[in-house]
């Protein structure tokens, strides 16, 4: 008896602090409310949910403390106010942060619509290193000259992009300019599908015009690895592969990157 008591204390107690960690949205309830009756800095709630405004909905599940067995990560948030000329890979490169994060966090639908003045919220992980400095400080890698061609075909200017267009046939393999790490697969607004490669010294490729994809993002890559084949893009009238080459967090001209072709 006494041992089915002790179970059904257990049950009870172990209820209570699941239900103490999880909230379940109902109608009428806002952040703010929810944050004054537990107690909590909205911008807590908004962390401990990896929530990037105050937009909730209702039966929407909320964590409003984090387990004690699990390490409290400290957070810091940063107003970025986007200067001239600056781009989303440059304030990615500045806080070491994935660019794929800052546009989920500021609702960015296309790499390129940024504007000059506009204030962007940034997360940063207080635990972490600050490896900014220590890529900073490492040795610089040269690359003028190097790169592969990705794929055979014309290279010309791309008017909608920084960066080259190269025509090519349709269903042409896109090779790996150099060795690296996949980075980033999926749609970019723009590029259609794309693969992000990260090579060494802070320098990233990126593909875009892509159909199907035969890599996978944390992939290690060798050069001229195949990353996926062409398909025609609907506002252009032959198959082209659009390239794009980031060093140090600034689009650079490809052509100087790349082996004579």
């Amino acid at each position: 008896m006494k041992k089915i008591i002790a179970f059904l204390l257990f049950i009870v107690m172990l209820t209570y602090s699941y239900a103490s960690l999880v909230y379940y949205v109902k109608k009428g309830d806002t952040l703010f409310s929810i944050a004054k009756r537990y107690h909590l800095k909205v911008d807590t709630l908004k962390h401990l949910n990896n929530l990037s405004d105050n937009n909730i909905k209702v039966r929407q599940k909320l964590y409003i403390r984090k387990s004690s067995s699990t390490k409290t990560q400290k957070k810091k948030v940063i107003y970025h106010k986007v200067k001239k000329g600056e781009t989303l890979w440059r304030i990615a490169y500045k806080y070491h942060l994935p660019f794929q994060k800052i546009m989920i966090w500021n609702k960015i639908k296309n790499v390129g619509d940024l504007k000059t003045g506009q204030v962007l919220t940034i997360y940063l992980d207080l635990d972490k290193k600050d490896t900014y400095k220590k890529r900073k400080s490492s040795k610089r890698i040269r690359y003028k000259g190097k790169l592969k061609l990705p794929v055979k075909g014309i290279v010309e200017t791309a008017p909608l992009h920084k960066g080259i267009n190269i025509k090519c046939r349709n269903g042409s393999k896109v090779r790996s300019s150099g060795k690296g790490i996949v980075e980033y697969v999926g749609q970019l607004t723009g590029y259609k599908n794309v693969v992000i490669v990260q090579h060494n010294g802070n320098l990233f490729t990126i593909y875009g015009g892509l159909g199907r994809i035969i890599v996978r993002k944390g992939q290690k890559i060798r050069s001229g690895k195949t990353l996926g084949y062409i398909s025609k893009m609907s506002y252009y009238q032959y198959p082209i592969l659009h390239f794009e080459v980031i060093h140090y967090g600034k689009n650079v001209n490809p052509i100087k990157y790349l082996k004579r072709y």
